[in-house]
């Protein structure tokens, strides 16, 4: 009631809003009660707001160059004028910028490059990256951030622990010990022995994973637990389940059991004929000749020169596949010949 009054608004009022309303300083306003007031008191206006305006928004915009902006929080025609300003400047720059004024409770979907880009750190990065050849580790995000490290890093770059775990199997086996090692050699090649104190074998490792071991009516199986290592794992449980149910497999237990010291000489001249017919058959017979001395065979190739001594089952070549391959043959035609031989060992005769 008293023209000596005064109000000052700091800041932007919206619209709608009583400030908004008594800025333009009318006769009368709408009180909150709906009432029909005089407005009898001066109003001033002065901005104390920290907000951009238009040249201070475009030179941050101008700075990064983004590819989206999205006005909000501002008076509609406002927001129309500073995108129309902000699309004038850029329609013909070779820069695409996409403006957005959307409303109250509006969506606004964004579609960004789905390329992301990791620090290598630790032990892969002692090395200088080889153009077209795979980087491979574990990658770890924090934040907005990637790095790339071997897991043996894992405990210097981050809070997380390396384990490994290990699976232990029991399978029941009555049979021979020794027919699992004869039937891991079919399967996997090349089998470890695992010995005592009084060379009796105790164990066999097969595919460099896999220990079975002989205890009490059953055999165990242990391996570090990974995909490949599981499929072997399963390919064994079958061998010794084949081996338990196989008519055949426990024919030839007993034929080991009753093994007897037949004569080696001619067991090694038979053996040494068939693997000269074998290698003929593999390689060719232009390929295979016997030595000088009688005592081996010599196997050519284009990738080298194999020399095979079957009294000893020793096969010397320089080059490393041509003798993986050729020790392969010779050791499956020697276990198919003398099986009981090549499931107890060299000890188990004189």
């Amino acid at each position: 009631t008293d023209r000596r009054n005064g109000v000052i608004i700091a800041g932007y009022a919206v619209e709608g809003t009583l400030a908004k309303q008594i800025m333009s300083e009318p006769d009368n306003f709408t009180a909150l009660n709906g009432q029909t007031l005089p407005l009898k008191m001066s109003v001033d206006y002065i901005s104390f707001s920290a907000h951009a305006d238009c040249d201070q928004i475009s030179d941050f915009i101008r700075a990064l160059k983004p590819a989206h902006v999205v006005l909000v929080h501002g008076e509609a025609t406002e927001m129309g004028r500073l995108r129309g300003h902000i699309v004038r400047e850029y329609e013909h720059s070779d820069h695409v910028m996409h403006v957005h004024t959307p409303g109250n409770v509006d969506i606004v979907r964004l579609h960004f490059r789905g390329e992301k880009m990791a620090k290598v750190v630790g032990n892969l990065a002692a090395d200088p990256p080889v153009d077209g050849r795979p980087v491979s580790g574990i990658l770890i995000k924090r934040g907005f951030k990637y790095h790339l490290m071997a897991p043996s890093d894992l405990p210097n770059y981050t809070d997380l622990a390396r384990s490994v775990v290990t699976q232990r199997q029991s399978v029941p086996y009555k049979s021979l010990f020794s027919l699992v090692g004869f039937y891991l050699r079919q399967l996997a090649g090349e089998v470890e022995e695992i010995k005592d104190d009084t060379n009796m074998v105790i164990a066999y490792k097969a595919f460099k994973a896999i220990t079975v071991t002989r205890e009490s009516q059953r055999v165990v199986l242990e391996w570090t637990a990974n995909s490949a290592n599981d499929m072997y794992a399963d390919a064994v449980v079958c061998i010794l389940m084949q081996i338990e149910s196989d008519i055949t497999g426990n024919a030839l237990s007993v034929a080991l059991s009753n093994a007897t010291n037949a004569d080696k000489y001619s067991e090694k001249e038979k053996f040494s004929s068939r693997l000269m017919k074998l290698l003929n058959d593999i390689f060719g017979q232009e390929h295979v000749l016997e030595c000088a001395d009688g005592e081996g065979i010599q196997v050519t190739t284009n990738s080298g020169l194999a020399t095979v001594y079957p009294k000893s089952l020793n096969v010397e070549c320089e080059d490393e596949s041509l003798q993986h391959q050729v020790s392969m043959v010779v050791k499956r035609l020697h276990t198919a010949l003398n099986p009981c031989l090549a499931t107890t060992g060299s000890n188990s005769s004189n």
